[in-house]
């Protein structure tokens, strides 16, 4: 950021110092209010982003994709920027879901079983 300059004698010496603007137009941004939640064991809901479903289940991006589109795997809820989050009950579906694709079921079967 540019700052103001400024100059300052100093021992018969002319010394140019910088000083800092204000650091931002704008101020703190306020905090986001947290979601209603339903405790867990622990006390804490848990939400998982898209990545965090893959890793946990090891569903390859575009199967992760497949599915959302298809509508198998529903998100619970969206952050401001747009992510798309998901509970621990979406994330036991996915497991469910990918248990039954083992089995050879197919997608429209599924889609039956869970009424979606």
């Amino acid at each position: 950021m540019v700052g103001r300059e400024r100059h300052i004698e100093e021992g018969g010496a002319n010394v140019l110092r910088i000083e800092p603007r204000q650091r931002s137009l704008f101020p703190e941004p306020t905090p986001l209010p947290l979601a209603p939640t339903a405790p867990n064991a622990a006390g804490l809901r848990r939400f998982y982003m898209t990545a965090d479903l893959r890793a946990e289940t090891g569903v390859p991006r575009t199967a992760m994709d497949f599915y959302l589109r298809a509508g198998v795997i529903l998100p619970t809820a969206r952050t401001e920027s747009g992510y798309l989050l998901f509970d621990e009950t979406e994330l036991a579906l996915l497991r469910q879901v990918l248990e039954w694709r083992g089995r050879g079921i197919g997608l429209k079967a599924i889609k039956e079983r869970l009424k979606r």
